[in-house]
């Protein structure tokens, strides 16, 4: 073979390898930009999730307070808010606060809630609610201000009158939440 033909051979061969090297780098720059892109990417999600500015879950953390004012009037439990109108004396040097700690309930509580409650069959819509209200009470009661152990036992022994005073004051601090 003549030093020509070997010479453009030679080119020949050597545009070829050109072509598949410039092919092969454009697959490793490919793949290098995918990931480049992939971590953009990532990073561009996380921040749409950052955009939130609060905490869809509720936490054991998350409570409130409800204040139960109340006296004995000579063996009979007066409490504030429950009482007629006039009934509750407000000058009185003797009323006494209790403080109950709730949670603020989640749907895994308001679930317990509704089992726990059972309403199904029989009794008015009224007494329905109650008994939904009342289970509310004992699943998200935290803690209280009495001496006594808080316990189930405990919250149900308690006067009807502070259980209806925590009612309607739950009624007001988280409406209906944890019941519907």
């Amino acid at each position: 073979m003549s030093e020509e033909v070997k010479e453009e051979v030679k080119e020949e061969v050597k545009e070829e390898v050109k072509e598949e090297v410039k092919e092969e780098v454009k697959e490793v720059v490919k793949e290098e930009v995918k990931e480049v892109v992939k971590e953009e990417v990532k990073e561009e999600v996380k921040e749409t999730k950052k955009t939130l500015r609060f905490s869809p879950f509720i936490k054991e953390d998350d409570r409130f307070d409800i204040i139960v004012k109340c006296y004995d009037d000579n063996g009979n439990i007066k409490v504030e808010g429950v009482e007629g109108e006039g009934d509750f004396d407000l000058k009185r040097d003797d009323i006494q606060e209790i403080k109950f700690v709730f949670k603020y309930p989640s749907q895994g509580d308001c679930n317990l809630i509704l089992a726990q409650g059972n309403i199904t069959g029989g009794g008015s819509e009224h007494m329905n609610l109650l008994k939904l209200e009342f289970t509310r009470i004992l699943v998200l009661i935290r803690d209280w201000s009495l001496s006594d152990e808080l316990s189930n036992t405990n919250v149900i022994n308690l006067n009807p009158k502070i259980v209806k005073a925590i009612i309607y004051q739950l009624r007001e601090k988280i409406n209906l939440d944890g019941i519907i």
